[in-house]
């Protein structure tokens, strides 16, 4: 949440209540960090659950977007560059996740991950987004509005991970007050 100048943040991965009742892994990370003086980052992933390696293809996914963007963000932070660096912080996250399938002598899809991030001035927001996450923002009006639709497969119910290249960046264009990135679990 923006409050006059200054981002008010938090966030948090737990284990759901099936994850808990079968004594899996939480599949979640996520990652929230000041850029520079005018852009704050967030990033959440969920790994898919059927993928046995998909708490570490989320972590990686998360660690590696926002690094790319702290490192990668441009003194002029137009929009047009926000949204090409949000573009190569995507292909970044699914080539280190490549690179761990590679050493790791796995199948990539055993780290098959969600990815959902956003650029947030106070102001406004440049996001990518692939999978059955999503974000909602809170509108100066006070209105919430979700941003992101699920992608899902050709079926209806399977999930488009990273690893599909489907994601979508793009920036929201009305003024905001607040963000909100979250897994299915709880957009749904």
């Amino acid at each position: 949440m923006w409050d006059g100048g200054k981002v008010i943040s938090y966030g948090f991965s737990i284990q759901g209540k099936n994850h808990l009742k079968n004594g899996t892994v939480c599949q979640d990370h996520h990652k929230i960090e000041k850029i520079n003086d005018k852009w704050y980052i967030a990033a959440v992933a969920d790994g898919v659950g059927s993928a046995c390696k998909a708490e570490i293809g989320a972590k990686i996914a998360v660690e590696t977007v926002v690094e790319f963007c702290k490192q990668n963000i441009e003194a002029d932070n137009s929009v047009t560059s926000c949204k090409c660096m949000m573009d190569k912080a995507f292909r970044e996250a699914l080539t280190a996740i490549k690179q761990k399938a590679e050493v790791t002598q796995e199948d990539i899809m055993q780290y098959d991950t969600t990815l959902t991030c956003g650029l947030y001035d106070g102001n406004q927001l440049i996001y990518g987004h692939s999978g059955d996450g999503g974000i909602i923002v809170i509108n100066t009006e006070g209105n919430f509005e979700c941003v992101t639709k699920p992608q899902k497969g050709i079926d209806g119910i399977s999930v488009c991970p990273l690893r599909d290249e489907q994601w979508i960046i793009e920036r929201y264009k009305q003024k905001i007050v607040g963000v909100l990135l979250l897994t299915d679990g709880l957009y749904d």
